[in-house]
């Protein structure tokens, strides 16, 4: 049965492509988005009819049924054709019009499913389009707003994320109550049994989970639609936050949210560098710059970010992340001398191996400096850290102590902070170790606020863990030096302290909800230069991608005849096998034959030695024989003459010498006999 509506369905698809494509070769006019939406809706009601009577279950998927399964198919074939072949007049009304006939939900997740990894494309697609363009106005009641993350435990981002949630909480209306409803939307679940604790939540944010995204891709993007339907739903949520900026998944969760009845608007929260997606292999960048135009604001971290940001999005604000301690004024004379602390999540862009070189060049120096390196993460990375450190013989200098909820002791106790981030956006251990007076040496992050300020700083290049060392050393050995920044790094964070963060968001979402203070988008020369050296680089890599793909293909033939070379190969050797197995046999056969045949050969030659001696004895015998027979013969001769001499002597003797003879005679009978 399903085979057979799989060919029914593809010539209906078949005709209705053609019929699609005489109406857009028609051109275009006033009533074209009208005929396209008839178009369609009289296609669906021909898959309709045709299916109404068959829902069969499909066996792989028994939530689906014969019908769903094309209809299905069916939108995603007219949403090829609007990505890839429609004309750009026709885009909008041709988008429109499958929103009209098939629903929102059916577009988009046959979008997620035949464009997933093309993010960039998808993005450029819907950027013009009005549905996406602004949210439903709400004055004069309390919103609710979501933030999302991953999770809000070990890490910079997850901790800014608990701590804006709680900021949220905690602000109020004219009349001293709740201004806000805040919900944590995370992929975990609260864990209090591992051994990384979560940062601490304001009672009154509610969390909700939504499943590990890295199994709802693709086709099964429709099952995270859905949650994500439900959470705004059963919330009534009017803002959602996204902090998860550079997530592949983002895009997709933008169009989900602004498409939903209820339109609740969709703010970006960038908290690294908005260029470093420039780093990636894929299309995030170009990506991005149509998420920022799609999105209803975007939050950045610093006045470089932003100059970026609002090339694309009137709503761009810069506002730094909470701070999470105050000043905490301590003595120098208190701290380990020749002391450092480094703290950050073990990963590959904190770039933690180059700290071992540092030390390793610092204790030449300094033989009794500690570095204290607090955080957890890769075991990869700890493992080679582990290995480079006991290589080195530096286990009494460098003290991994894993991960800490109580990192103000050591920022107490350390007389200085190292930073070797290859990228940050706003690190709030620089903050945090400021508000304890600490002097921060970091590689340098131009674009970072507290490297642009320069207050209680030094910076050294980037992989220039020498040029650390050398700093780390002239600080350790500087106290005067050392005190003067550890005053203006004092003097930065009260200055921070000072700034209203949660006026600030607040603002910003009345702003937006409002359709209130948005800056005209900026068309000047950088806008261009951003927006087309974006372009055109994405499109560099595109043919990149294609010119891999193709070699790939090559490799993959090359692969397939090296193969099948292998193949025959193999087959010669396992018929060679055979014969030498066969000749093998043969010879031992040969063996066998050869050693019956010396063992024939021995008993042939045992035969011919006991014929030889059975022939010794029997000439033995003969000559015996012929011996005996001439002494019979002799005897016989005797006798014949005895018997002559008896007959002789009785002719002529008495009767009694007859007898004497015959006593003769008599032993000599005896003998014969």
């Amino acid at each position: 049965m399903i085979e057979k509506a799989e060919e029914e369905c593809s010539s209906l698809i078949s005709e209705a492509m053609e019929n699609m494509d005489e109406i857009l070769d028609a051109g275009a006019s006033s009533d074209t988005g009208l005929r396209i939406t008839e178009e369609l809706s009289r296609q669906k009601q021909n898959l309709e009819n045709g299916y109404s009577d068959t829902e069969q279950a499909d066996i792989s998927n028994p939530d689906k049924t014969a019908g769903s399964e094309i209809r299905e198919r069916m939108v995603l074939e007219y949403v090829r054709k609007w990505m890839l072949q429609l004309p750009a007049e026709y885009s909008a009304l041709f988008f429109d019009a499958m929103n009209a006939v098939w629903g929102y939900e059916e577009v988009l997740c046959a979008m997620a499913e035949g464009f997933w990894y093309e993010r960039g494309m998808v993005s450029e697609k819907v950027s013009d389009i009005s549905f996406f363009q602004t949210p439903v106005k709400k004055k004069n009641q309390k919103m609710t707003i979501a933030a999302y993350y991953r999770n809000i435990k070990n890490g910079g981002a997850q901790r800014v994320v608990a701590n804006l949630c709680n900021i949220w909480a905690s602000l109020k209306d004219e009349n001293g109550d709740p201004r806000y409803n805040v919900i944590l939307i995370t992929n975990e679940e609260p864990d209090d049994q591992t051994d990384i604790p979560e940062f601490p939540l304001n009672p009154s944010v509610t969390r909700v989970c939504l499943p590990d995204r890295e199994l709802y891709i693709k086709r099964k993007y429709r099952t995270i639609y859905d949650i994500w339907y439900k959470i705004i739903d059963t919330y009534q949520i009017d803002v959602i936050i996204d902090s998860l900026w550079i997530a592949p998944y983002t895009l997709w969760d933008l169009l989900c949210i602004k498409g939903h009845p209820r339109r609740p608007a969709f703010l970006m929260h960038c908290h690294s560098f908005t260029c470093l997606p420039y780093k990636f292999i894929g299309s995030d960048a170009k990506s991005l710059l149509y998420e920022y135009q799609l999105s209803d604001g975007v939050v950045v971290l610093s006045e470089c970010d932003k100059t970026l940001v609002s090339r694309f999005t009137g709503h761009c604000r810069q506002i730094i992340n909470p701070m999470t301690f105050a000043a905490d004024h301590s003595d120098f004379d208190r701290r380990e001398p020749h002391s450092i602390v480094w703290t950050a999540r073990i990963s590959e862009e904190k770039q933690p191996l180059d700290l071992i070189y540092m030390t390793d060049r610092v204790v030449k120096e300094i033989p009794d400096v500690k570095l204290y390196i607090v955080g957890d993460g890769s075991d990869k990375l700890l493992a080679q850290m582990q290995d480079m450190i006991a290589n080195r013989g530096l286990e009494h200098n460098i003290i991994l102590t894993g991960f800490s909820d109580n990192v103000a002791e050591y920022y107490k106790k350390t007389s200085i902070m190292v930073v070797t981030s290859e990228f940050e956006g706003y690190p709030l251990v620089i903050g945090e170790a400021m508000a304890y007076g600490l002097p921060v040496i970091s590689y340098d992050l131009p674009w970072v606020s507290f490297i642009a300020d320069g207050r209680g700083i030094l910076t050294v290049e980037q992989n220039r863990p020498d040029l650390m060392a050398t700093e780390v050393i002239r600080l350790l050995s500087d106290s005067s030096l050392r005190e003067q920044l550890s005053r203006d790094a004092y003097a930065h964070i009260e200055d921070l302290s000072a700034i209203d963060i949660g006026k600030e968001w607040s603002d910003l979402i009345t702003d937006v909800l409002e359709h209130q203070d948005a800056l005209p988008v900026k068309q000047d020369a950088l806008s261009i230069l951003m927006k087309y050296s974006t372009r055109f680089q994405d499109a560099a890599k595109t043919e990149l991608k294609s010119n891999m793909n193709l070699m790939r293909q090559k490799l993959q033939n090359s692969y397939r005849e090296k193969s099948r070379l292998n193949e025959k190969l193999q087959q010669t050797y396992s018929e060679k096998s055979k014969l030498n197995q066969k000749l093998q046999q043969t010879y031992a056969e040969k063996s066998e034959i050869n050693r019956k045949l010396q063992q024939t050969y021995a008993e042939k030659s045992e035969i011919n030695r006991k014929l030889q001696q059975t022939y010794a004895e029997k000439s033995e015998i003969t000559r015996k024989k012929e011996e005996q027979e001439k002494r019979i013969q002799q005897l016989e001769k005797e006798l014949q003459q005895t018997k002559q001499q008896y007959d002789d002597l009785v002719s002529s003797r008495t009767y009694q010498t007859a007898l004497k003879v015959k006593k003769i005679i008599h032993p000599f009978q005896d003998k014969k006999s």
